[in-house]
């Protein structure tokens, strides 16, 4: 796959207004980046990046929003077993292959989480703990990743915010 490919006809204007909008409420101006290969761009605010189409026609990754989790699972013989224990856990996610070798399973929640909440629960669930900073990118849902150039592709959905308050953080 080359960069011309990576331009698909894919409407990343309106992923990411679902995202600005519907799921983070307008309450978060998360930043968005084009990665592939060695090519990237610079980290640029969405409500600044929206007004640059040959941007907008490329871009393929999002900062993890404060109201989600973002449970990165890179070996995919584990998603299966995850996932079961996700769907006993939380009422709703959204479970995606990357495109890359692994798995994505997108929680979001009713209220900002600190750092130390995201991690315990990603450590609970043995993923990237990088994905508990508030500045970590991931590949935007439906778009090609920048190693392989595959799509995100959505697998399981429940659609709907956990209540943050319902998070067993104590007993873990």
């Amino acid at each position: 796959m080359n960069f011309k490919e990576l331009r698909t006809h894919v409407d990343r204007k309106s992923l990411l207004d679902r995202v600005y909008y519907k799921i983070g409420k307008q309450k978060y101006n998360f930043e968005v980046c084009t990665l592939y290969g060695s090519f990237g761009t610079e980290w640029k605010p969405y409500l600044l990046a929206q007004a640059d189409e040959s941007l907008m026609r490329v871009v393929n990754n999002r900062t993890i929003l404060p109201n989600e989790i973002v449970l990165d699972i890179e070996d995919p013989e584990f998603f299966e077993d995850i996932f079961e224990l996700i769907k006993k856990e939380f009422e709703y996610y959204h479970a995606y292959r990357t495109g890359s070798r692994g798995y994505h399973i997108h929680l979001f929640f009713d209220r900002d989480l600190s750092k130390d909440e995201k991690l315990l629960v990603i450590q609970k669930y043995g993923c990237d703990e990088t994905k508990a900073n508030q500045r970590s990118m991931i590949a935007l849902e439906g778009c090609p990743h920048w190693k392989t150039g595959n799509i995100k592709t959505l697998i399981k959905k429940r659609a709907g915010y956990n209540l943050a308050h319902n998070l067993p953080l104590a007993s873990w």
